[in-house]
């Protein structure tokens, strides 16, 4: 299992915040992967903002399918709990580095994606780039 914590802004766009005084506290989020294999670019998700707006968390569930050397051959949505959320699944798959490849034996493998907003615990030393070590 992999966890990705952050926190966003929640409440008027970036422009309309340096025209007050008005203070927006920044609402902590995870986004937990868990499946056998992961792709290489899980940085490259969103929370979904109207969603992380209203206090909604969700999840996806999808098939990976990886060739023999493990490299990720395709990747569809089987399932969602919410269209926003099969958005930001679809936005994802469509930033991965998809290796084509011709053999026919390819292997099937589910990865599920939770969006849980406001459970976030930070790791002072602990970033994204700690992914990619």
């Amino acid at each position: 299992m992999i966890v990705i914590t952050s926190a966003m802004v929640l409440g008027a766009m970036q422009s309309a915040v340096a025209q007050t005084d008005m203070a927006y506290e920044p609402v902590p989020y995870t986004i937990t992967f868990d499946g056998a294999v992961y792709p290489s670019a899980l940085e490259e998700i969103d929370y979904p903002y109207a969603q992380a707006r209203l206090g909604v968390s969700g999840s996806c569930l999808l098939n990976v399918l990886t060739n023999s050397d493990q490299d990720i051959a395709g990747m569809t949505i089987e399932s969602c709990s919410n269209a926003s959320f099969r958005v930001a699944a679809r936005n994802f798959i469509d930033r991965q580095t998809i290796t084509p490849t011709f053999e026919e034996a390819l292997t099937a493998h589910r990865l599920t994606i939770v969006w849980s907003i406001g459970e976030a615990e930070f790791d002072e030393d602990y970033s994204v780039a700690d992914l990619k070590e």
